[in-house]
């Protein structure tokens, strides 16, 4: 639906006269007079170019009133083909709070994120891949720039170019004629040119990956200690609205904490390091830590994160031995032995 939107936004007015052109060939078909052997193809021509007339006027129509059509679409017509309609959600007084600040921060800020996705892969070397997944909607018109933090440290200098590939675009119809990267004594940012512009009710999809060095993050219990941290963490400040937030970090099974050692907080800022009691009280039900295949998964999803509060996901790393201990049992799940490689026509060199 976004795509038919998008391609009839930028096609208004041919589709305007598209459809002028088949609502005239249709009805001057119907009046004129063709040969009587011949009614049957007029019948043709008749219901193709009124068909024709009638799609092309429905799709202008939609591109006008798009913003109220899919909010309908999504919350009724989705409803029904699941076979369900669903009363609305209890939510709680907290929630509600949040919910009504996110929708007057919307209007402050003339954008928002719908869904926010921050995914984090802990490596060996202790550097870790981070990726942004971003959904905006506009709540303002012309909406043509967006700038974002850098996390990683070792940022190109003030005025490089960030590369094409840590940068993935997802809407269709739309360019990045530039991406900038800006450095001041406390920030990082990339401005990011947004055409055509935005208008109310339009999203825009894309994905930042960055990567943080070696040594960054502690992977053992032992390089924890040495750093006189008590636990490793994954943070995320939240600087402007969004109705959906999920932080996940990716651990290797030999690298994944237990499942008492990992936890949640929010902070009033990342340097403050206090936890805000309230918002705390909202989300620490919302974590989640399971094993996916041969990793782990641990997760903070929820819904309208508050305006200038830091989410936190926190943990101890295994210890050294722990971690040797769980990479010799895995290797040794992971070799054939000796009698198995005989049977596969291997030879195994001690």
């Amino acid at each position: 639906m976004n795509l038919l939107s998008q391609i009839f936004q930028r096609l208004r007015v041919l589709s305007v006269f598209l459809a002028l052109v088949s609502g005239t060939i249709a009805v001057i078909n119907a009046f004129i007079a063709w040969p009587p052997q011949l009614n049957l193809l007029k019948m043709v021509v008749v219901i193709i170019f009124g068909t024709l007339f009638f799609v092309f006027v429905f799709l202008i129509v939609y591109d006008i009133t798009r913003p109220r059509v899919e909010e309908f679409i999504r919350s009724r017509i989705g409803e029904f083909i699941s076979g369900t309609i669903e009363k609305p959600p209890v939510i709680k007084e907290e929630e509600r709070r949040a919910k009504k600040a996110y929708d007057a921060n919307s209007i402050l800020y003339g954008l928002a994120y719908e869904d926010l996705v921050v995914h984090g892969t802990l490596h060996d070397d202790g550097s870790m891949t981070i990726g942004r997944e971003i959904k905006l909607r506009a709540y303002l018109p012309n909406i043509s720039s967006i700038d974002h933090y850098l996390i990683a440290p070792e940022a190109p200098k003030t005025g490089d170019l960030i590369e094409t590939k840590n940068l993935i675009f997802k809407s269709p119809f739309r360019t990045l004629p530039w991406k900038e990267i800006t450095r001041t004594p406390n920030r990082i940012s990339i401005l990011i040119s947004i055409f055509p512009a935005l208008k109310v009710g339009e999203t825009l999809a894309y994905e930042l990956r960055e990567k943080i060095p070696m040594n960054a993050m502690a992977t053992t219990l032992e390089k924890l200690k040495e750093h006189n941290m008590d636990y490793e963490s994954f943070e995320w400040d939240i600087g402007r609205p969004a109705k959906n937030l999920s932080l996940n970090v990716w651990f290797p099974e030999h690298l994944a904490p237990t499942s008492g050692n990992v936890g949640v907080d929010v902070w009033y800022s990342p340097d403050s390091r206090l936890t805000h009691e309230e918002e705390y009280r909202r989300i620490e039900k919302h974590h989640l830590y399971v094993k996916e295949g041969t990793q782990w998964r641990f997760e903070l999803s929820l819904p309208y994160p508050v305006v200038g509060l830091t989410y936190v996901l926190k943990w101890v790393p295994p210890p050294q031995q722990g971690r040797q201990l769980l990479m010799e049992t895995m290797d040794r799940h992971n070799t054939p032995s000796k009698s198995r490689a005989r049977r596969e026509g291997k030879t195994n060199h001690v």
